[in-house]
């Protein structure tokens, strides 16, 4: 039998690695195996240890269930395809267990009409390649979750309908759809932010629809136009009144308009931390100086 320290100290091992588990196999009793309350502790710390058990172990509901998503990956191919089981794991880990879970049950329509589409997500990324290449599958996960386009084939990436959903849902999936694709107007302005034009062509970056669609939703956006003499102050002001990352908007305001008074006053009226932004010639500007006290009240 397992002396307590001895099971202590395995245990304080487990906790972070399973592969503690690995050289310490050959040498546990019989008894230990035969002593279900022993395997489950160690299934607690570590449910990664599954991995080492032997078909017994990894085919027990409850075993399978104590061992969580770190030992589903190992459990039995009968319990992968258990669709009652398998909803007991999701249902006590979330979503992510059916990455192992079994293709037939993957492929079955009827099982998955039961999840949210938010929960389907993982299967983008790990799915069986014949659900990824389901183009009905890949909206309806793209419309909710518009980054995972990041995880689908270039077909789907080129795919007009598809990658106005995924932009729609999430500005930062433009990153990932095709160069083609990044040049088409109506997908960049469907971005409900502003910080995809950090990965916009230069079509993009010099139309002026584009870049206040932008700066107006992330201040930051300012940065990212190329062309210095793009940036009006109309434009450095949609940026200050977006209030979005305005520390990187204020660095790219161009030397030439940092001089501007009129700007730094209307800058210094929405915020006044715009004005330690602004040109040298300007610090002892008498109205400015008042106008940043009568903020800071």
């Amino acid at each position: 039998m397992m002396g307590e320290f001895e099971l202590l100290s395995l245990l304080e091992e487990l906790r972070w690695d399973e592969d503690n588990f690995s050289p310490k196999v050959g040498k546990f009793t019989e008894e230990f195996y035969n002593d279900r309350d022993l395997i489950r502790l160690v299934l607690m710390t570590n449910g990664g240890c599954l991995k080492y058990l032997s078909k017994q172990f990894s085919s027990d509901p409850e075993l399978v269930l104590t061992a969580g998503l770190n030992g589903f990956e190992y459990a039995s191919e009968d319990l992968k395809s258990n669709r009652s089981f398998l909803l007991l794991m999701v249902d006590k880990e979330g979503p992510y267990v059916l990455r192992y879970a079994h293709k037939s049950l993957l492929l079955d329509e009827d099982f998955l009409k039961g999840f949210k589409p938010a929960d389907l997500s993982v299967l983008i990324e790990f799915g069986p390649d014949e659900l990824k290449a389901n183009r009905d599958f890949v909206k309806e996960v793209i419309t909710n979750n518009g980054y995972e386009i990041c995880h689908v084939s270039d077909e789907f990436k080129n795919d007009f309908e598809i990658a106005l959903l995924a932009v729609s849902n999430n500005e930062h999936a433009y990153e990932f759809i095709s160069d083609d694709l990044k040049a088409n107007k109506e997908i960049f302005l469907a971005g409900p932010g502003g910080a995809h034009l950090a990965y916009a062509p230069e079509v993009i970056c010099s139309d002026l629809e584009c870049l206040k669609h932008a700066v107006s939703r992330f201040g930051g956006a300012l940065a990212f136009v190329k062309d210095e003499t793009l940036i009006t102050p109309d434009l450095v002001l949609l940026a200050a009144y977006s209030r979005s990352n305005l520390e990187d908007a204020y660095r790219s305001i161009p030397s030439n308009l940092r001089a501007d008074r009129n700007l730094a006053i209307q800058l210094e009226a929405n915020d006044a931390a715009a004005f330690d932004y602004m040109d040298v010639s300007l610090k002892e500007d008498a109205y400015l100086k008042l106008l940043r006290k009568v903020y800071l009240l």
